[in-house]
């Protein structure tokens, strides 16, 4: 009688745990599904981040910030001769032209990206770029040393660092008008940024000015943005 009771028990025991078992089976199973499938992008999601507006007739665009420079112009009484030898009235210098920088530059998508949302997916590397420097042999006392020429030399120094990612309110397509272009154009040209025609034509040319202007201002390099029509004296209203 003693062993019989002995085991029912034992299968009753072994039966618990057995439940236990593949009750804790099953939580795992439902658990790790669904973390899995958190974890997994949602090709369908329209939760991006908008442009900070909500006005008719307004255009934005994503800019990664580029590195603000102070730039500054240097006179230097620069030896054009021959004979350096050791000439106490001269002495060698390296300037630094530009200092060593580093920016994000985007790459090609990913070929096994999954998600139908083209921004997403795409390789970003940031990458050094190297220091510039020139070095001159420069005159210190002109009245002792004859052979020398003025040059003007520009150097510039990190006033703010790049590689924020905003959104930057651009022109919108239905305003950039041959009469607008022309606008553009005229302004760059007083600005001394563009030598080309003014045709009212969004060239390569033109394109390349406004870049030209945009890059000695510390402005958004590339972009038909507000801020960079503002500086040129243009309306865009």
């Amino acid at each position: 009688m003693q062993n019989h009771k002995t085991k029912n028990m034992y299968f009753k025991n072994l039966l618990l745990v057995l439940v236990t078992v593949f009750y804790c089976l099953v939580q795992f199973s439902c658990s790790s599904t669904s973390a899995y499938r958190t974890a997994q992008p949602n090709l369908l999601s329209n939760d991006i981040t908008l442009p900070p507006t909500s006005k008719h007739g307004e255009c934005y665009t994503k800019y990664v910030t580029e590195d603000k420079y102070i730039v500054t112009k240097m006179e230097y009484a620069v030896y054009t001769g021959n004979e350096l030898m050791e000439n106490k009235y001269i002495e060698s210098k390296t300037i630094v032209v530009s200092p060593k920088s580093s920016k994000w530059v985007k790459k090609k998508k990913h070929p096994d990206c999954v998600s139908i949302n083209p921004h997403d997916c795409y390789v970003a590397c940031y990458e050094e770029i190297p220091e510039v420097t020139k070095k001159l042999n420069i005159v210190i006392d002109t009245t002792q040393v004859k052979d020398f020429q003025v040059e003007t030399i520009e150097s510039k120094k990190l006033m703010e660092k790049g590689g924020q990612q905003i959104w930057l309110s651009v022109v919108c397509k239905n305003k950039l008008t041959p009469k607008f272009v022309q606008g553009l154009q005229i302004a760059l040209q007083e600005a001394g940024s563009y030598n080309g025609e003014i045709d009212g034509q969004l060239s390569d040319d033109t394109l390349a000015g406004l870049k030209d202007y945009q890059t000695n201002r510390n402005l958004p390099v590339g972009l038909l943005d507000l801020d960079s029509m503002r500086s040129l004296g243009l309306s865009t209203n």
